[in-house]
């Protein structure tokens, strides 16, 4: 099995090794969201769907940019989605409402949700409704060119302002479902720190810990990629230095803006260098049993590093190394590397351990989702099969 899964990861790091990464037009600095309005008039869209977090639903933030658009010609429309990742009705509800309003171009205002429920959007507006989202569930399947796009980030975390992927459910309580293709790459990101001051303290907490996760996982698939190593050590270094004070206090909009780039450097890297079973392991568990994904992700990180063994040692060190550590060995790098992402967990109130109880059969259930979405895409340093990675899930419920 691990020969087997071998072929396809190596066939896919080679061949993606040739490809050129597309990326969004970037917009960055306080106040960048109002300087948003000519992007859309040049290219003659006049009518944009906004779908905003519900949080911002009476947010000055939102007046001052609806005000800004109005100002230059546009026909701005809002749609405030309900809290939650998405599900396939979600979705196709909202898709709904953008062609009653037609919508000829989109602008996400949130996290990693609302971003990636206009992703999903924007590929029935592609296909003009005539496909079922969950066909395009997979890699590259989405070949249409998506409408005009501008993601405005209000969490440090997903990175998806820049990824080329979304991750919707069938429907609500089922295993999410990844959609990946370069095509969802946004137009333009918009990286304005204000709309990260009145972010709470756990959302916050999970968001860089989320895009930790993303610059870890995508580092040990592929060190020698410059793209992804020189993104991820970047991302590594911001977050792990800074994460913390971030998290306790959001009123420094330089500190705001140096997060949000990490975690747009995180899903730069992530983009090309994909993830890992954490997140595997993660999307089965966060579909199923309703928590959220940063957090599952920062649980599970440490214990699938450990996991590797000796195999991830090299990577973990180096790592290490950005931090201006100095070891005697990769392994005692990689130790003081997992030491750190404990104490963080710690720092941010993160438990060691997930308090469910799931059956044998749930274990076994999602340890096979997880091995299903990871083995052959993702080129991890250990490759393993649903027992192993049924331990793994067993280490990180609190009952054991």
């Amino acid at each position: 099995m691990r020969l087997n899964a071998r072929v396809p990861e190596n066939a896919i790091a080679f061949l993606s090794s040739f490809l050129v990464f597309p990326e969004p037009g970037i917009l960055l600095g306080e106040g960048s969201s109002l300087k948003i309005a000519p992007l859309f008039k040049e290219r003659g869209k006049l009518s944009p769907f906004l779908f905003v977090d519900p949080s911002f639903s009476s947010s000055p933030l939102l007046g001052k940019l609806l005000s800004a658009l109005s100002e230059e010609g546009l026909t701005p429309h809002v749609d405030f989605p309900a809290a939650g990742e998405p599900d396939v009705p979600m979705v196709n509800d909202a898709y709904g409402k953008a062609m009653k309003a037609g919508a000829d171009s989109y602008i996400a205002l949130g996290g990693g949700s609302t971003m990636d429920l206009t992703k999903a959007v924007m590929i029935l507006h592609a296909y003009e409704g005539k496909k079922d989202l969950s066909s395009f569930a997979g890699l590259l399947r989405v070949h249409r060119k998506l409408p005009f796009s501008l993601f405005i980030p209000t969490t440090a975390g997903t990175g998806s302002e820049i990824t080329p992927c979304a991750v919707v459910s069938s429907h609500h309580g089922s295993p999410k479902k990844a959609i990946m293709s370069y095509r969802l790459v946004p137009s333009y990101a918009v990286l304005d720190p204000l709309y990260l001051a009145s972010l709470p303290e756990k959302a916050a907490a999970y968001g860089v810990l989320d895009a930790l996760s993303h610059a870890v996982e995508s580092y040990l698939n592929r060190p020698g990629d410059p793209l992804v190593a020189s993104n991820a050590r970047m991302a590594v270094h911001a977050i792990l230095g800074e994460g913390a004070a971030f998290v306790h206090d959001r009123r420094d909009n330089e500190r705001n803006l140096r997060l949000l780039r990490a975690s747009y450097q995180a899903g730069r890297a992530f983009s090309k260098g994909y993830v890992g079973y954490a997140h595997a392991l993660s999307h089965a568990l966060g579909g199923s049993h309703g928590l959220p994904h940063g957090f599952l992700n920062a649980v599970l990180l440490p214990i699938v590093l450990a996991s590797y063994g000796r195999k991830a040692h090299p990577s973990l060190a180096e790592l290490e190394a950005t931090l201006e550590s100095s070891f005697a060995s990769p392994r005692e790098g990689a130790e003081r590397f997992l030491t750190r992402l404990k104490r963080l967990n710690e720092a941010l109130g993160i438990p060691v351990s997930l308090d469910l109880e799931l059956s044998a059969e749930e274990v076994n259930r999602l340890a096979r989702l997880a091995r299903k979405e990871a083995n052959w895409l993702y080129h991890v340093p250990v490759v393993f099969n649903e027992e192993e990675l049924g331990r793994i899930l067993l280490t990180a419920l609190k009952r054991t």
